[in-house]
């Protein structure tokens, strides 16, 4: 019962999208909806969709972030942490998913970047410590 309310509303709100696609209360709800009841893939659109409407929604970019995190490889998720991080800047954990990326990518320079910004704010993290780490033993084989 619950269900079938729900799908009823989102393809109301998807309906007054269709007519209004920029009524910013309709997009939320989609975006909200999709997540609950559609793929990820779209509900990544839903979530793009909300964030073109209200572009300082924390709320969404990080959801949104969150879905790409998990449906792409690391440069889309790093540039999706961006976004958040510009929304965030001294978010710990953004920061440590940032780096631990660019850690996966390859990217050590950046990944010690994201790691000195947590110290910055975290003095001693033991996550940001463990990237560094991680990265001096990657890097010592290349020298």
């Amino acid at each position: 019962e619950k269900e079938k309310c729900e799908e009823d509303a989102l393809r109301a709100c998807d309906d007054v999208l269709r007519l209004d696609t920029e009524n910013l209360d309709a997009a939320k709800l989609y975006a909200s909806l999709a997540d609950k009841l559609l793929t990820p893939s779209d509900a990544c659109q839903a979530y793009e969709t909300l964030i073109r409407l209200a572009p300082e929604n924390l709320q969404a970019t990080k959801r949104w972030a969150e879905i790409v995190c998990n449906l792409w490889d690391p440069p889309h998720a790093i540039a999706a942490l961006d976004r958040v991080l510009e929304l965030d800047s001294d978010n710990i954990g953004v920061l440590i998913q940032q780096g631990n990326l660019y850690l996966e990518d390859g990217s050590h320079d950046s990944a010690l970047s994201c790691a000195r910004r947590v110290f910055d704010l975290d003095p001693g993290n033991e996550e940001a410590l463990e990237i560094q780490e991680k990265v001096l033993e990657r890097t010592r084989g290349e020298e």
